[in-house]
């Protein structure tokens, strides 16, 4: 049985730091708007959130990044990676498929399940300019195994991959500027986020000695309460 398998994962740098530095921004903004409006402790306590906040965010985009779809004619696997093997999350039969749509600005392709449940097969919640490639792979992937419900996606290019396995100078070009668009919104975004991250890890710094300084009051008052 012919099967095809794609690999989602793009530039774990840029997946990281494109859903990391727009947080800390801001995170900047919103402790900002706290220092004057109730204090600097308050604006510090929101510094050192956000600064935990797009950690973790960022973290989960890191994670969503090591998954696999594959396509079989029966219908399509979504893979992840856990505990070091890759294990299907969810598989989505060809037979319940009612709909596909595809979203070239935003490389989001979703499908629709005859019990009308909506499926996103691929969703980049940042960095998705990097993915002009997967995203291309993954709709012609559709295209050649699920015909009747793709048939409005299938053009030259696609019919051209699907007879050489290989990518047009087309598409090839959207991978390169999409690369440059990254590096650029890198460079953009660090600008304007260096001062809140520097800020951020002050105040997460204040936030972590406040909270010994205050473990250790409470250590020297139960001490105290037992006359030890």
């Amino acid at each position: 049985m012919l099967e095809r398998t794609i690999e989602l994962k793009r530039n774990p740098f840029f997946v990281f730091i494109l859903k990391f530095l727009p947080i800390i921004f801001w995170g900047g903004v919103i402790s900002l708007w706290a220092y004057d409006a109730f204090s600097s402790d308050v604006s510090k306590l929101l510094c050192s959130f956000s600064f935990l906040f797009a950690l973790v965010f960022a973290l989960i985009d890191l994670k969503n990044n090591r998954r696999y779809l594959k396509f079989s004619e029966s219908g399509v696997s979504v893979c992840v990676y856990k505990k070091g093997e890759f294990v299907v999350e969810k598989f989505l039969p060809a037979n319940e498929m009612m709909l596909i749509k595809c979203n070239e600005h935003f490389k989001n392709i979703h499908i629709t399940l005859s019990d009308t449940t909506r499926y996103e097969l691929l969703k980049y919640n940042s960095a998705h300019m990097l993915g002009a490639d997967k995203f291309f792979m993954v709709k012609a992937e559709m295209c050649r195994f699920f015909p009747s419900f793709a048939h409005e996606y299938i053009d030259d290019e696609v019919k051209s991959y699907l007879e050489t396995g290989n990518l047009s100078e087309f598409v090839k070009s959207k991978v390169e500027m999409g690369k440059s668009t990254a590096v650029v919104l890198f460079v953009a975004e660090l600008i304007f986020s260096a001062i809140p991250l520097g800020l951020s890890l002050i105040a997460l710094a204040w936030v972590i000695v406040k909270i010994i300084y205050h473990f250790l009051l409470g250590v020297i008052f139960v001490l105290g309460k037992l006359k030890i």
